[in-house]
């Protein structure tokens, strides 16, 4: 089966990036609709800590073009308070809301806690509580979880690669599966502390190339019908190749 790249970023309306990726003088209620005509994907985190509103989704929804897919983060109410554990309400109001999107919802990631260990009950539990027919994926901070590689591929869950300043790529790619969108996370790998929005970070067209290379040869597994890569921690200065690279997708 071929691949499919989606390659975007882990958010879109910064500051920073006017006069650098949007122009001067684009009004802030234009930059979904810039961005959408360069990439194909967009992570959005502020799901993480608030649930959007359905004008907000509607407003998402219209201002991006047809293939165009949102990356939502699960809400901390799953991942975090209720740890996988008992979370059926808080999973289910999270997809109702969520489906606003309509064909323009891609992945739902849970993010989980550093300090969550595996524990294949919970896990179990969580999984068979999902919804079939969605695109899920999951992030796992705790070296634990990779006893669970085998029980996400089984349930058509993927398994969300993240590399960060203090977690390096593994050597070898994490599970997928034949059934599910594989997700990876690129950041630029440097020496100051990871942190949800850091400044100051140098997202070099060196950087870009070789974030897009491993992407690429990841969605271009046979078994991996599709991959949503995101540069995490926003890029606050995207390169030109950055979007070149986007518009090549496309």
């Amino acid at each position: 089966m071929a691949g499919t790249l989606y390659l975007g970023t882990s958010g879109y309306a910064y500051a920073e990036w006017k006069g650098v990726f949007y122009p001067e003088d684009l009004k802030t209620k234009d930059q979904l609709r810039y961005f959408a005509a360069r990439f194909r994907s967009v992570e959005i985190n502020y799901t993480f800590r608030q649930h959007p509103s359905e004008k907000t989704l509607a407003a998402w929804r219209e201002q991006t073009p047809e293939g165009f897919l949102f990356t939502l983060k699960a809400h901390q109410n799953i991942t975090h308070r209720r740890r996988l554990k008992d979370a059926e309400a808080e999973v289910a109001f999270f997809l109702e809301r969520a489906r606003l999107l309509g064909e323009r919802l891609g992945v739902i990631l849970f993010q989980c806690p550093p300090n969550l260990r595996f524990e294949e009950d919970r896990a179990q539990a969580f999984l068979a509580a999902l919804p079939p027919g969605g695109r899920y994926a999951m992030e796992f901070r705790h070296p634990s979880w990779e006893d669970a590689r085998e029980l996400l591929t089984s349930r058509g869950v993927a398994w969300c690669t993240a590399e960060t300043d203090d977690q390096p790529p593994p050597a070898t790619p994490g599970s997928r599966s034949p059934t599910s969108a594989s997700a990876r996370r690129p950041t630029r790998r440097t020496s100051w502390p990871r942190g949800p929005h850091g400044s100051g970070r140098d997202w070099s067209p060196a950087t870009t190339c070789s974030a897009t290379s491993s992407t690429r040869r990841r969605a271009s597994a046979p078994d991996t019908p599709n991959a949503w890569p995101s540069c995490s921690d926003c890029p606050r200065r995207p390169s030109k190749r950055t979007e070149a690279v986007g518009a090549g997708y496309r």
